[in-house]
């Protein structure tokens, strides 16, 4: 499931929420590697061996707009 679609079971089953709060930061994370790995294709394990020894974060707009998938649109249109 997408992000939003968690987010509108939200309001069907608020008595669900832990449970739903926990698989809505699953699928973002999901989302955020996924866009990763399609990026950097065969170098993605590369890639993620220096984010963990340079100690980096994904933060802010890009998690906001990989969520949207506005990122992967742009990529798409460059290439």
């Amino acid at each position: 499931l997408d992000p939003i679609d968690i987010i509108n079971m939200c309001h069907v089953y608020p008595h669900q929420w832990a449970k739903l709060y926990y698989v809505f930061k699953t699928s973002i994370i999901n989302k955020i590697d996924n866009f990763f790995r399609d990026y950097f294709g065969t170098h993605y394990n590369e890639f993620r061996t220096e984010m963990i020894k340079s100690k980096a974060v994904v933060s802010g707009s890009f998690i906001l707009q990989t969520v949207l998938g506005l990122l992967e649109k742009l990529v798409q249109k460059q290439q």
